[in-house]
């Protein structure tokens, strides 16, 4: 076993994220760690690779076990160092063997020590596969999309998305007993998250991946879900996982009514028994200790009975019996209402966009010749790599539509619209103007530029709609969870009752259940979308004409 944690509390504020739960971690497997946004999956990340001390429990680890995790920043880079130099020199002994297999042969002489430990690194180099490691980072460099140039080049002129991509590629190559992902996958085109999938199914060390891409989680040996302040264990993959989730639903959703049964049962019991009490006159009186033993159990049970948190999957919610349906009704955990998606805006017109032989870019056209039309209650995926001007295109589509003015250039072609059209837009990232309110002052901004009524029914409304409680209105924005920033671009993707979606990487941040509610919400929206996922199971559920943008 690499790492067992025992975690008798954890608190964020007066929040309990965690209470008496364990996690054993053994030595190759890969865990898919799921959860709903905000319950303390990175807390968790944090606690058992050392950087949170701030809880109550124990974290053991077998002796040398090396960690590396998404969230390490390394503090001795020399900001000269290529970025290819950058991943090589956090790798598990590389640069201690690459010097002593570069500087012992001229020194060593007929030292028998040095003759041994030279070997022995030999050994070791060939051991850790690092003999053609150089070459291999360099092409997993270009799966990310680096180009040679930037590889060669200064790790200090990338920018965060770039580094974050040569980050992962050096925990690729690292050797490190447990690797701890955080969302590993947001922000990857379709051909960097294949490289990425590829490697985790092939990986030796053991992996600990936060994420709620369900094609990374069909790459898992084994699924946890911290659900109720606890963890629970599920083996095999996402799939197995869902299969598991449903029996082990139905058995929790029987199991705490039995139990508010027996508890009822005990209460009334016990009303009987000091009934009886009160009327005996034998002395001792013998329904002394049955009312001490039912007050008792009472108490166990009030202590140890409380409401399941329980979501099942659609497809497999479907196989329930008729009984289990009407419970899973009543103790369903409660998912984002998007009411908004079935108010679209009246007037649709026939041909709400037309792109025609668009040729956009910036110094130079990042794409030429793009030519299509969106109609009343059609779909569009634009597909293409990064860099190749997906988000290009549809922040010029939206500058347009806006009346704004374009940060892009426009070479050849054209842009049209619809009178009628309106939109709405979910980009990658939350506008940074909304950072530094609260989340009730930037529902309100969101719903006054929208036209639509601000008072305090409607902003708690909405913050219950979308999964907030009443007291979160006071927290700022820039101290929510990437899911819970995300939950508010929902709010304003609706607000305007838009006949045009336009979405970009939407389920990044969000949890399955919320992706799901999002999935089913866009099939039924009568609207017209377009949109940017790598995220495969969203394509497929949303479908629409594929457009490839740059090179397919």
């Amino acid at each position: 076993m690499l790492l067992e944690a025992k975690i008798d509390e954890k608190q964020a504020g007066a929040k309990v994220l965690l209470r008496n739960t364990e996690l054993q971690i053994q030595a190759g497997e890969v865990i898919g760690f799921i959860g709903r946004n905000g319950v303390g999956k990175t807390s968790l990340a944090r606690i058992i690779s050392g950087v949170d001390s701030d809880y109550v429990g124990t974290v053991r680890l077998r002796k040398g076990v090396e960690i590396l995790t998404t969230e390490q920043e390394q503090h001795d880079i020399d900001e000269s160092m290529s970025v290819v130099e950058y991943v090589l020199h956090g790798l598990r002994e590389y640069d201690h063997l690459t010097h002593i297999i570069e500087t012992y042969p001229a020194t060593m002489g007929d030292d028998m020590g040095l003759i041994e430990e030279y070997t022995n690194a030999l050994e070791r180099y060939d051991e850790l596969g690092y003999y053609h490691v150089k070459d291999q980072v360099v092409e997993s460099l270009k799966a990310y999309q680096l180009s040679k140039e930037q590889i060669l080049g200064s790790f200090s002129d990338l920018s965060g998305g770039q580094k974050r991509f040569a980050q992962l590629v050096q925990i690729e190559y690292s050797n490190a007993d447990l690797l701890i992902l955080d969302e590993p996958t947001n922000h990857m085109d379709y051909v960097a998250k294949e490289s990425f999938t590829a490697w985790l199914r092939e990986v030796r060390s053991a992996v600990l991946v936060i994420s709620h891409d369900r094609d990374v989680l069909a790459c898992a040996d084994r699924m946890i879900e911290l659900k109720d302040q606890k963890l629970q264990s599920f083996s095999g993959n996402y799939e197995s996982y869902l299969k598991q989730n449903t029996l082990v639903s139905a058995s929790a959703m029987h199991q705490y009514e039995v139990n508010i049964k027996t508890l009822e049962n005990r209460r009334e019991a016990l009303k009987q028994a000091e009934l009886k009490k009160v009327r005996t006159k034998q002395s001792p009186n013998p329904f002394i200790p049955l009312v001490r033993r039912l007050e008792r159990e009472i108490a166990e049970l009030e202590e140890r009975i409380s409401k399941p948190t329980i979501w099942i999957d659609q497809e497999s919610a479907q196989s329930l019996k008729r009984s289990q349906t009407q419970q899973y009704e009543k103790y369903k955990a409660k998912s984002i209402n998007l009411r908004g998606a079935r108010e679209v805006v009246a007037g649709n017109a026939a041909d709400l966009i037309r792109i025609d032989e668009l040729s956009l870019g910036y110094a130079k056209p990042l794409f030429s010749n793009l030519s299509f039309e969106l109609r009343a209650g059609e779909r569009v995926h634009i597909v293409g790599r990064n860099g190749a001007g997906k988000t290009t295109l549809v922040d010029a589509m939206t500058a347009t539509a806006e009346g704004g003015s374009l940060t892009s250039k426009v070479f050849a072609g054209s842009i049209d619209y619809s009178s009628s059209l309106v939109l709405g837009c979910y980009e990658q990232e939350i506008d940074g103007r909304y950072l530094t309110m609260t989340l009730a002052e930037a529902v309100a901004d969101i719903y006054s530029q929208s036209g639509r009524p601000v008072n305090d029914e409607a902003i708690t409304r909405a913050l219950r709609e979308y999964l907030f409680e009443r007291q979160d209105g006071v927290i700022l924005v820039d101290q929510l969870s990437g899911g819970q920033k995300a939950r508010i671009q929902l709010i304003a993707l609706f607000a305007r009752r838009p006949n045009v979606l336009i979405l970009d990487e939407p389920t990044n941040h969000l949890d399955l259940p919320s992706i799901e509610e999002l999935e089913n919400a866009l099939r039924r929206y009568e609207g017209a979308i377009i949109y940017i996922s790598h995220d495969s199971f969203f394509t497929k559920n949303i479908g629409g004409e594929e457009i490839f943008v740059g090179s397919a």
